[in-house]
């Protein structure tokens, strides 16, 4: 269970990561900003989204030279937030971290960080994903799938050469929880995103082998007190064990739907209304009312 800050002069969102166990007991906990949502491997370990705060201005420059053209990343705060992926053990100790931003640096794909929309958050690592054995082509199993919001686009990452193998842009927009689906194809939570349908938040497929992008949810034939829901800064999804199905979470909409993937069909919703008369800091007037909380994730009972 991951742990996130929110309000003015927070600083920074991230918080750290618990371990807690089916009977409820928690095990331990990790306050050293762990962020968004952990992934758990075959073998145990947690793969969680981190961050290092720096200790200097973040300032990166790309052209410098005959052509007199520059494209520049500068951030002045003196703590740039700096993603990395944690590999937590069962224990919960720290067996391995991996620092993107100098990972990234040392790539081809090197000049898309000016391209940030926050360059003292380059990049927003907010979930990361383990190709399938039926990886399609050029995916190799076991790579990791970083979806990076600031950038728009999702990573594919080989941990075992600490290299990355690809950059992927679509028409997602500030997307969440790029899963691999199977094959090349994979699923993602876009939220700002837009196509023939609409600018809402949408679950899109993306094949990477075609480049083809298909809206699966909300589509032409959802309900239409559902066809326009949005949540701006966070979604989750999670895929059914026969990979037939997905719940997606909707966050800031505060509602959670399970679809068919192969046909977008709308099987269930979950709203998360709640009584809020027993709110003691709220006014008789607004504590009348029910109140639609954020939902940051439902997902299936994996056996």
């Amino acid at each position: 269970m991951n742990f996130q800050a929110e309000g003015n002069g927070i600083f920074p969102f991230a918080m750290g990561v618990s371990r807690i166990k089916a009977d409820r007991r928690p095990q331990w906990t990790r306050f050293d900003y762990g962020h968004h949502w952990s992934t758990l491997t075959a073998n145990g370990f947690a793969l969680v989204p981190s961050l290092k705060v720096g200790d200097g201005d973040l300032r990166i420059t790309l052209g410098a030279g005959p052509s007199l053209r520059e494209h520049r990343l500068d951030c002045r705060t003196d703590r740039p937030q700096l993603d990395t992926i944690q590999i937590i053990d069962g224990a919960g100790s720290v067996i391995d971290e991996i620092d993107l931003v100098p990972i990234l640096l040392q790539s081809n794909w090197r000049g898309l960080l000016p391209e940030t929309t926050d360059p003292c958050d380059p990049l927003h690592l907010n979930y990361i994903d383990i190709i399938r054995d039926d990886a399609g082509e050029g995916l190799v199993q076991g790579d990791l799938v970083l979806s990076l919001r600031n950038l728009s686009r999702f990573a594919i990452y080989d941990p075992v050469n600490k290299a990355i193998r690809r950059v992927v842009a679509g028409g997602f927009v500030q997307q969440h929880s790029v899963n691999h689906l199977s094959g090349s194809k994979f699923l993602i939570f876009d939220n700002r995103g837009g196509d023939a349908l609409g600018p809402a938040s949408r679950v899109v497929e993306l094949d990477i082998a075609t480049g083809v992008e298909r809206r699966i949810f909300p589509n032409a034939g959802t309900p239409s007190e559902y066809a326009n829901v949005f949540s701006d800064t966070a979604g989750y999804l999670d895929i059914s064990p026969d990979r037939n199905r997905a719940l997606a979470s909707f966050t800031n909409a505060g509602r959670a739907f399970e679809f068919e993937i192969s046909s977008g069909r709308l099987l269930a919703v979950y709203d998360n209304l709640h009584d809020i008369s027993s709110l003691e800091e709220l006014s008789e007037e607004h504590g009348q009312h029910a109140g639609r909380f954020s939902i940051y994730g439902m997902s299936y009972h994996k056996h």
